[in-house]
């Protein structure tokens, strides 16, 4: 079985071993009535329904849709430091818990083992920002907060990849 994911968190599922080989391409727009000379056109009505339906669901689920510049941004740390510079930690911090809350949203109840994959996950990206002194634990806590470089340099990187080349151009004349 395999997986192909696209967009930000949308995951197909099931196998497509057949569509690997060009008589599996064939075999399946045979069976969708979709000729060669229409394959374009055919692609990009299903990418436009594709879009539109991830849209849909995104705006359903009050979630802010934003593009990203380049490929190699990871979707997953910019989520992950939007949620620990957000303005309702400042006073009291945030715990793994109130990230997992944010980065992994579900409308149905997960089993424990999924609720603990997500905690772990979040566990070690933390490990990872206290390791870049972008963040501090509260002692006797299981609190968090933001260091001072840590707000700078996290505000900075947003900032940047929310920038455009045309406002940065502007900025710099």
């Amino acid at each position: 079985m395999g997986s192909l994911s696209g967009f930000d968190r949308l995951v197909f599922r099931g196998t497509l071993r057949r569509l690997l080989y060009p008589q599996g391409m064939d075999y399946c727009l045979a069976f969708l009535g979709v000729l060669l000379k229409d394959f374009a056109q055919y692609v990009l009505q299903m990418t436009a329904r594709l879009k539109e339906a991830s849209l849909a669901a995104a705006r359903r689920a009050d979630r802010p849709i934003q593009y990203l510049a380049s490929s190699q941004t990871s979707k997953e740390d910019l989520a992950l430091l939007k949620a620990v510079a957000r303005g309702e930690f400042n006073l009291n911090g945030f715990r793994n818990r109130d990230l997992v809350k944010l980065l992994f949203p579900s409308d149905q109840e997960l089993t424990s083992t999924e609720k603990r994959r997500q905690s772990s996950a979040i566990t070690r990206k933390l490990r990872l920002l206290r390791a870049h002194g972008l963040i501090k634990k509260v002692p006797k806590t299981h609190r968090y907060h933001l260091t001072t470089s840590g707000s700078k340099a996290i505000t900075a990187i947003i900032a940047a990849l929310q920038a455009s080349s045309d406002s940065l151009i502007k900025l710099a004349a």
